[in-house]
C-alpha cells in the first residue's frame, strides 16, 4: 500500500513538473511574441509635420449613424458600447481610401486611434496606440425603425488593420462583426493552430466561407490602403433580410483579439433600406471592379506590354477611352488619338443594362494615321471606310455574355464588302469560368484562344487576362512596318462577390467604379452561384472480350454533393446498354457523387467487344479520368476538352515492330458532323488526304492510321513519324490510341490553332505597335521522365504557328533538380538540348533506353505557340500523357491499390520554380473524408515519384487496398501526372485543378 501511494505522489510531481516544462515554453513563445509586438508599439508612426487633420474623433453615436447615411427619423436608439476611449470612433469629412461611398461623410470605429488613419504610410512600424479602459472592443449599437415596405438592410464597409502582413494567420488576428437582433460574440480555438476563432450566431458581416472579417478573410487583403494601416479588404457591402415595420437591434463591433497591441478599424458608410425581397445575409463585393492594388489607377485599365517584360506593369501604356454617353474615343500614350475612329454602344439589356452592340468605326484618314495597324496587308491607296460591330448574342446564367457575332463591313471606291462572323467563350476545365475562346469569320479559319493569366498582387488570383503573345503572332496581329505587336493584357473584376476575379472589367472615366454599360465589365445581375451544366467528355470507351473500362469522377465542390448523368452511347450515338459496377444500365443513368469525393463506374468486360463514348452532365464542376484494361494492354487518359473545328496528334507506325497509332473521336453536337483527315510529316509538309468520314449525332469512330482511306499508297506508312491532322464542322472530343505487342497507350490530341495551313488574314481592330518581346513565352511542364534499362522516352512536340518554325530548349532534369547527362535523338547532352520546330510541323525527341533507369521531369521552353505529349517505353509496358500545367491551388487525383491484382498508383511531382516547395497532402476516401495527411519536399527543379505506400501518412495507414483520392492542398506551384502500374502495364493520367 506505501509502495502505490509513493507511485502515485510521483506521478502527481512527475505531471506537473511536465506541466510547468510545457507552460513555460508556451510562456516564453507568448512572451517574445508579446516583446516583438511592443517594440513596434514603441515604433508608433508620428505625423509628419503639414499634415491637416479632417478626421473628427470623439464623434457620439448618433453622429456615427448619420454619417453612415442613417436617417434620422429611422434611429430609435444609438449607443456606444465597450470601451469608451473617444479616440476610438470617428467621422471623416474628406475623402480617404474608397470612402466616402455616398454623400460627403463616414463613420470609423477603432481599437486605437481613429484620427492617425490619415496619416501617410511611411512602410515601417505599426500603430499601436492603447485605449484607456479594457477590452479594446468598441461597438456601435443602434436601435431601428424598419421603414414600411423594406425588406432589406445593407451598408458598404471596409476593414482595416495594422496586423497586416506580419501577423497574418496568428492568434492576433482582430475582427469585424455586424450583429442583428442581439450581440453574442463567442471565443473559440482551432484545435491544431490552437488560433482563435472569433464568432457569433447573429453575425451578419461574414465572408464567402461564412468567417468573420478579419485580416485573414477570403475576400482577400491589399497592402495599399491610401491611409496609413498596411492592409485592407476590398470595398465590401454586409446585407441582411429585415421586416417592413419592425423594429431591429444591430451592434457593429471592432476588437482586438489576442492582445491590445496593432490596431484595427472599420470605415462604414451608404446605409440604406430596399425591398428586395431576395435579400442575402452576408457581405459581398456586389460585383464592383476591384483593382490589385487598391489606388494605382494602372491596374484598372488596359496595359500594353510596350516594355516587353511579359507582365501587366505600371511602366506600359495604357489605353483609355474618352466617353460621351454612348460613344467613346480611344487613347493611348504613343497616339495620342485615333482622330475620328469612334465606338458606339447601342442595345442596352434590359435587364443588365448592358450595351449589347460595340461598332466601330473609322474612316480611312483616321486608319491611315492612328497606329500603323494593317493587319500584315498593306492598305490600298482610294477611299475607304469600314464599321465593325460585335454583338452579344447570349448571356450566361451570371448574366456574362455567352456567345457574341461580329459583322465587318468595308466600303472602297464605290464597293462594300460584308464579312460575318461568330464566337464565345468554353469552360474547357469544367471550373466554372471560361478558359478558352473560340471564333470564325466568313472565309476565315475558327481559332481557339486559351488565355494566359497574371497575377499582380500575389495572392495567387489572377488580376490580369491575355491570349499569348505568340498567338498573337500566328492570327496576324502585326504592323505594316514588320515589328510584332506587344501584348495587350485586360483587367479583371469579380462579378459574382466571392472575392476571386473572374471577368473582363473596365474603369475608363477613373470614379474608381466598374462602366457598367460596357458590355464586358461586371454584371451585378444574377445569382452568386448559378446553376450550370459542367460536362465531361471521354472519347474512347469499350467493354467485352476481356476488355473493360474504368471511368473516374471526383466532384471538385468540397461543399455540395454533385447529380451526374452518365450516358454512353455506341458509335451509331444509340445508348449503349452496358453493366457498370454489377448493375445493367440502359447507357444512361444518374450518380450522385460526395462533396470533395470520387466515383469509379466500371464495366465488366462480358459479352462482345463494343465500343463507344461517354457523356457526363453534372451540376457541379467534376474532373475525372478513364482507364481502359484488357490482355492487350492498359491505358488511361483525361476527359477530352470540347474542340470547335479540328485537333493535330502525334502519328507514329512501325510495320516491323507491330506499332500502330489513330485517334477515337466522339461527336459532341445534336447533328452530324464531316471530318476531314490529312497527314503531314515531321517537317510540315502534307503527305496526302483521305476521304471524309461522317459520325452522327452523338456518334464516335475510332481508326487506326491505316484504317482511312489515304490518296497515296499505304506501304509508305509502314514506317511513319509525323502528324495526324482532323478538320471538322462540329464539335469534337478526340483521343490518340496506340497499340504495340501486349500494349495499349493512349494520349491527348491538341486543338488546331490553324485549320487552313494558312496565315489568318482575319482584320483586328487596331492595336498599339512596341518592341518585339524577346522573352519565351511559351513553356511546357511533363512531370515524369525516364531513361535507361530499355525505358524509352518520346518527346513529341508540335508547333501550330504558321508563321515561321519554333526555337525551343529542352531541359531534362533529375530528382535533385539538376540536369540529367543523357542522349537525345544519339547526342549526348547534359540536360539541355536546343530543337527547331518546323512551322505547321513535328519534332520528336527520343532517348535511347541505356545505362541505369534515370527518373525526372522535363520543361520545354519555346518562342512560338507549341504543345506536346511524352510517351514512355519498356517491357513493363508504355504510357503517353500531355503536359501538366503549373498549379498554385492544389490539386485532386484519383488513387487505386490492389495488392493482390499488384496495382498500385501515386504521383509523380516537378517543381517548376527556382526555390525548394514544401508540399501538403491529405489521404480521402471516396466520400471526400479526409483520412491521414503527408508532407514532400521537393527542391528548386526538383522531381519525385511517389506511389501511394511511399507517403509518409500521419496517422499511419495501411493502403494496400485502397480506393479514393489523394489532395494536394497548394503549398506552392507545381505539376503533376498520375502513374500506375500493373502486372506488365503502365498507366498515366491527369490531375485536376483543386477549386480554392
Amino acid at each position: 500500500m506505501r509502495h502505490r501511494k509513493a507511485l502515485a505522489e510521483l506521478l502527481v510531481i512527475s505531471t506537473a513538473v511536465f506541466c510547468l516544462i510545457i507552460f513555460a515554453k508556451i510562456g516564453t513563445s507568448a512572451r517574445s511574441e508579446a516583446q516583438e509586438r511592443r517594440s513596434e508599439a514603441s515604433a508608433v508612426r508620428t505625423a509628419p509635420p503639414g499634415v491637416s487633420k479632417t478626421i473628427s474623433t470623439g464623434a457620439t453615436a448618433q453622429a456615427l449613424a448619420q454619417a453612415m447615411g442613417i436617417p434620422a427619423a429611422d434611429i430609435v436608439l444609438a449607443e456606444i458600447q465597450g470601451n469608451q476611449d473617444p479616440r476610438a470612433v470617428a467621422t471623416g469629412q474628406t475623402p480617404l481610401s474608397y470612402f466616402p461611398t455616398q454623400s460627403s461623410s463616414y463613420a470609423i470605429l477603432c481599437t486605437g486611434g481613429a484620427g492617425q488613419l490619415e496619416i501617410p504610410n511611411p512602410g515601417s512600424g505599426n500603430w499601436t496606440i492603447d485605449l484607456d479602459g479594457s477590452p479594446d472592443t468598441v461597438a456601435l449599437h443602434l436601435r431601428l425603425k424598419v421603414p414600411s415596405g423594406m425588406q432589406c438592410m445593407s451598408f458598404d464597409f471596409a476593414f482595416y488593420s495594422e496586423e497586416f502582413p506580419e501577423w497574418l494567420n496568428s492568434r492576433y488576428n482582430d475582427a469585424f462583426l455586424a450583429e442583428k437582433g442581439q450581440t453574442d460574440i463567442k471565443t473559440a480555438h482551432d484545435p491544431v493552430t490552437f488560433n482563435p476563432i472569433i464568432s457569433s450566431a447573429y453575425n451578419f458581416a461574414f465572408d464567402s466561407k461564412k468567417s468573420t472579417i478579419s485580416v485573414n478573410t477570403a475576400f482577400g487583403v491589399s497592402g495599399n490602403t491610401g491611409c496609413s494601416y498596411d492592409g485592407v479588404t476590398p470595398l465590401l457591402k454586409a446585407q441582411t433580410p429585415v421586416t417592413p415595420g419592425a423594429t431591429i437591434d444591430v451592434y457593429l463591433t471592432i476588437m482586438d483579439v489576442g492582445d491590445s497591441y496593432v490596431d484595427s478599424a472599420v470605415f462604414l458608410d451608404n446605409f440604406q433600406w430596399s425591398s428586395d425581397a431576395a435579400c442575402a445575409e452576408g457581405a459581398k463585393t456586389e460585383g464592383q471592379f476591384l483593382p490589385p492594388d487598391v489606388h494605382q489607377r494602372w491596374t484598372r485599365s488596359i496595359r500594353v506590354d510596350s516594355n516587353a517584360n511579359g507582365r501587366p506593369d505600371e511602366q506600359d501604356e495604357t489605353v483609355d477611352l474618352i466617353r460621351d454617353s454612348s460613344s467613346m474615343n480611344y487613347m493611348t500614350a504613343s497616339s495620342r488619338t485615333y482622330g475620328n475612329s469612334i465606338v458606339e454602344l447601342a442595345n442596352p439589356d434590359s435587364q443588365s443594362g448592358q450595351f449589347q452592340s460595340v461598332i466601330y468605326r473609322r474612316p480611312q484618314a483616321a486608319m491611315a494615321s492612328a497606329l500603323k495597324l494593317q493587319s500584315r496587308y498593306p492598305m490600298q491607296a482610294g477611299s475607304r471606310n469600314e464599321t465593325f460591330t460585335v454583338s452579344i448574342d447570349s448571356l450566361d446564367p451570371t448574366m456574362r455574355p455567352g456567345t457574341f457575332s461580329l459583322t465587318q463591313v468595308i466600303e472602297k471606291n464605290g464597293v462594300t464588302t460584308t464579312r460575318t462572323g461568330h464566337g464565345g467563350a468554353i469552360d474547357t476545365n469544367s471550373d466554372g469560368k471560361p478558359d478558352v475562346f473560340e471564333g470564325e469569320g466568313t472565309g476565315q479559319p475558327k481559332v481557339s484562344i486559351s488565355l494566359v493569366y497574371s497575377d499582380i498582387n500575389g495572392d495567387g488570383k489572377a488580376d490580369f487576362a491575355s491570349i499569348p503573345w505568340s498567338f498573337g503572332q500566328v492570327i496576324g496581329v502585326n504592323t505594316g512596318d514588320g515589328i510584332p505587336d506587344p501584348q495587350v493584357w485586360v483587367p479583371l473584376g469579380d462579378t459574382n462577390g466571392d472575392g476571386t476575379p473572374d471577368a473582363p472589367a473596365f474603369d475608363f472615366d477613373h470614379d474608381d467604379k466598374p462602366d457598367p454599360g460596357l458590355p464586358f465589365s461586371p454584371a451585378v445581375a444574377g445569382p452568386a452561384n448559378p446553376p450550370a451544366d459542367y460536362w465531361l467528355h471521354f472519347s474512347q470507351f469499350a467493354n467485352g472480350s476481356q476488355f473493360f473500362s474504368q471511368v473516374f469522377m471526383f466532384n471538385l465542390d468540397t461543399k455540395n454533393a454533385a447529380n451526374a448523368e452518365v450516358t454512353i452511347r455506341r458509335q451509331d450515338g444509340a445508348l449503349y446498354p452496358v453493366t457498370l459496377n454489377g448493375e445493367s444500365t440502359s447507357g444512361q443513368k444518374t450518380y450522385s457523387i460526395p462533396a470533395g469525393g470520387l466515383l469509379i463506374l466500371r464495366s465488366n468486360g462480358q459479352g462482345s467487344l463494343q465500343v463507344g463514348s461517354v457523356a457526363v452532365k453534372s451540376n457541379r464542376p467534376l474532373a475525372g479520368v478513364v482507364t481502359y484494361q484488357s490482355p492487350a494492354g492498359a491505358a488511361g487518359v483525361g476527359a477530352s476538352p470540347k474542340i470547335g473545328s479540328g485537333f493535330i496528334a502525334p502519328m507514329y507506325r512501325s510495320a516491323a515492330a507491330s506499332i500502330d497509332t489513330g485517334v477515337a473521336i466522339m461527336n459532341l453536337g445534336t447533328a452530324s458532323v464531316t471530318v476531314l483527315p490529312e497527314i503531314y510529316t515531321t517537317a510540315g509538309t502534307r503527305k496526302g488526304k483521305a476521304s471524309s468520314k461522317t459520325i452522327p449525332a452523338g456518334g464516335q469512330v475510332a481508326l487506326m492510321l491505316t484504317g482511312f482511306s489515304w490518296d497515296f499508297n499505304e506501304d509508305d506508312l509502314d514506317n511513319f513519324e509525323g502528324i495526324l491532322k482532323i478538320t471538322s464542322n462540329g464539335s469534337l472530343g478526340a483521343t490518340v490510341v496506340q497499340t504495340r505487342p501486349g500494349e495499349y497507350a493512349t494520349q491527348p490530341v491538341v486543338p488546331n490553332l490553324n485549320p487552313t495551313g494558312a496565315v489568318s488574314a482575319l482584320v483586328l481592330p487596331d492595336a498599339v505597335a512596341g518592341p518585339l518581346a524577346t522573352a519565351k513565352d511559351h513553356r511546357l511542364h511533363f512531370a515524369q521522365f525516364a531513361n535507361g534499362a530499355s525505358i524509352v522516352s518520346k518527346l513529341f512536340l508540335f508547333n501550330q504557328d504558321a508563321l515561321g518554325a519554333a526555337s525551343a530548349t529542352v531541359n531534362v532534369r533529375g530528382d535533385n533538380g539538376l540536369p540529367v547527362s543523357l542522349r537525345l535523338n544519339g547526342q549526348l547532352v547534359n540536360g539541355q538540348m536546343n530543337v527547331s520546330v518546323p512551322t505547321n510541323g513535328l519534332n520528336v525527341v527520343t532517348t535511347d533506353g541505356q545505362g541505369g533507369v534515370v527518373s525526372g521531369s522535363v520543361t520545354v521552353s519555346s518562342d512560338r505557340a507549341i504543345s506536346g505529349t511524352l510517351v514512355y517505353g519498356s517491357t513493363f509496358g508504355s504510357a503517353g500523357v500531355g503536359s501538366s500545367c503549373e498549379l498554385s491551388q492544389g490539386f485532386i487525383a484519383p488513387m487505386e491499390t490492389n495488392s493482390s491484382s499488384q496495382v498500385n498508383t501515386g504521383i509523380a511531382l516537378m517543381n517548376p520554380t527556382d526555390s525548394p516547395i514544401t508540399l501538403n497532402f491529405d489521404l480521402c476516401d471516396l466520400n471526400g473524408n479526409r483520412l491521414s495527411g503527408a508532407i514532400v519536399s521537393l527542391p528548386a527543379r526538383g522531381h519525385q515519384a511517389l506511389f501511394l505506400r511511399d507517403f509518409s501518412w500521419s496517422p499511419s495507414r495501411n493502403v494496400d487496398n485502397f480506393q479514393g483520392l489523394v489532395r494536394e492542398l497548394g503549398g506552392g506551384r507545381v505539376a503533376a501526372t498520375v502513374i500506375q502500374t500493373r502486372p506488365g502495364q503502365y498507366i498515366t493520367m491527369p490531375v485536376a485543378p483543386r477549386l480554392p
